[in-house]
């Protein structure tokens, strides 16, 4: 059995619905962050947007305590307004030996990530569909556009993006 990280890490990533979101958006968010900064069992706490992607990282000194914070009411709170305030939200939680580098956690979330709300999003590290590419009629009658290097081109129907 492997052994488990001391610490539990929590990283959510978001993004607003729009400017008129932004404000209810701060307003809970700053809530449930100043109640995670006093929780017990708190090790640190980060709230912050990057390339457009709102995000909190937390850190516990267990799975337990960070549960505990989670069914307080300023983070159920925060978390029934979701969908009024964002258009994507992707969570994740996992154990380290120390508390990890912002770079670290946004890195890890969105590898591992779990998308809980929205559609597919590229800069998040979501597999998104490519849009379909039109192809004029000449090149379509032209038998060159057979080539293997094309056949595959057309054949992929998702992308990873980092």
């Amino acid at each position: 059995m492997m052994a488990l990280g001391q610490y539990y890490v929590s990283v959510t990533g978001l993004l607003s619905k729009s400017w008129q979101s932004i404000p209810k958006f701060l307003y809970l968010s700053s809530r449930a962050y100043n109640a995670a900064i006093k929780a017990e069992g708190n090790v640190y706490s980060s709230m912050f947007s990057k390339d457009g992607i709102h995000h909190t990282i937390t850190v516990w000194e267990s799975k337990e305590a960070m549960r505990y914070y989670f069914s307080g009411e300023e983070h159920v709170t925060a978390m029934k307004s979701l969908t009024v305030v964002s258009s994507y939200v992707k969570v994740h939680g996992y154990f380290m030996d120390e508390v990890p580098s912002v770079e670290e956690a946004i890195r890890e979330w969105r590898k591992e990530g779990r998308r809980v709300y929205g559609e597919p999003e590229a800069k998040c590290g979501d597999l998104v569909p490519i849009s379909n590419s039109i192809i004029d009629s000449d090149e379509m009658a032209d038998e060159r556009c057979c080539s293997s290097r094309n056949r595959q081109r057309h054949r992929k129907m998702f992308r990873l993006c980092h």
